[in-house]
């Protein structure tokens, strides 16, 4: 069980992190 909350605690920054970037990439693209 602790596992798996890591596991999806890992997933959940990636998943931000990767939110993220495409924001990045979308603000430079309009700007």
């Amino acid at each position: 069980m602790l596992f798996f909350g890591r596991f999806t605690l890992s997933a959940e920054i990636l998943n931000v992190n990767k939110r993220f970037v495409t924001l990045k990439a979308s603000f430079r693209f309009y700007s």
